[in-house]
């Protein structure tokens, strides 16, 4: 059958009739002779060795495709250069690869680096464990061949709308330039990639594959735990405000409290401050409730912090950081502040 392939010359695609599966496809140039070929297993649950005589043995993992430059040399199939095969052929595209565009301009690819293979040995512990990919441009990650999903670091946020002051009442966005509780600007928009400890081995036999499609610099990716040493709240009055520490620590301190208008937000706990009305016995009804404890729930109300007249178009809220510390070592501190005490009485 000869298929037009806008090339100049006649392809030929050729394929015995009554073809077992797995099954052999060839595309040869009757001028020149150039041909290549496609080996296809339909089969979904079993792979297939297959023997091309003079031409080679090959395997093609269930379902999926092999591509033979020559019908003599495997290029690409599409299980064995990403998903469950990854790993054991981490080769990506072989080449040549280019790119020609409309204006019959060449880019060969053929040098370019499109992945990266790397051995590790998994941090100790149990805090959450990300992957910080700063550094790398766009691709996909795989650690022990589970997906962390796609990675875009080098996509950078607009340097420009950042407020201290997040509020998302009324229109959340107004026109393009315009959008409210905007964060991190100038910052890549994602850059830790949280890798479940389930996906680790205890040994150092873990692998980690990045599939980089524009570049990127490996030698700055590294792995980190999270170990969450704070927490930050704000609620409406009306509501309930709960503040929980995570893997068993428990709250030690609290570093802001206040009930009325408070500026900033926790997305910039260093610029949380008292508004122009704040209840003055906030940080003493909050410390009450919470140090010492795991988790706390307070109700926000005039009743529970007293009436403060902060004007009618303000609706008042209640904003509280917490710091949270190892029980063990929260309440050594506290015996040893005892004691210091005691000493000066």
């Amino acid at each position: 059958m000869a298929v037009a392939q806008n090339i100049g010359v006649p392809w030929i695609m050729c394929q015995q009739e009554n073809a077992p599966q797995p099954m052999l496809t060839t595309y040869s140039d009757d001028i020149t002779g150039e041909r290549f070929c496609l080996l296809s297993n339909v089969n979904d649950t079993q792979d297939a060795n297959i023997d091309l005589q003079q031409d080679g043995h090959y395997f093609v993992p269930a379902w999926s495709v092999t591509l033979l430059g020559g019908c003599n040399k495997e290029i690409y199939n599409t299980a064995k250069n990403y998903g469950a095969f990854f790993d054991t052929y981490s080769n990506g595209v072989t080449g040549p690869v280019g790119l020609t565009d409309k204006g019959q301009i060449n880019i060969d690819l053929s040098s370019n680096t499109w992945n990266y293979k790397t051995i590790f040995t998994p941090p100790s512990g149990t805090d959450p464990v990300v992957l910080d990919l700063l550094g790398m441009g766009k691709g996909h990650a795989w650690v022990n061949g589970n997906s962390l999903g796609r990675f875009w670091p080098s996509k950078i946020a607009d340097s420009n709308g950042c407020d201290e002051d997040c509020n998302y009442r009324g229109i959340y966005k107004q026109d393009v330039t315009l959008t409210k509780c905007v964060s991190d600007c100038g910052n890549p928009s994602q850059r830790w990639y949280h890798i479940p400890r389930s996906f680790l081995n205890c040994d150092d036999d873990n692998t980690l594959i990045l599939f980089e499609e524009m570049g990127g610099n490996p030698s700055q990716v590294s792995f980190q735990t999270v170990s969450v040493g704070s927490v930050c709240a704000s609620v409406d009055e009306g509501s309930k405000l709960e503040v929980t520490c995570q893997a068993g620590k428990i709250i030690s301190e609290i570093k802001f409290a206040s009930f009325g208008d408070p500026k900033g937000t926790c997305y910039s706990l260093a610029l949380l401050q008292q508004g122009s009305c704040h209840a003055p016995q906030t940080m003493s009804i909050v410390e009450q409730a919470c140090v010492g404890r795991e988790t706390c729930s307070i109700d926000v109300s005039a009743a529970k912090f007293g009436s403060i007249d902060c004007g009618i178009s303000v609706r008042k809220r209640l904003a509280v950081h917490a710091l949270c510390e190892n029980e063990i070592l929260f309440y050594k501190k506290l015996k040893l502040k005892k004691l210091a005490q005691e000493k000066t009485l």
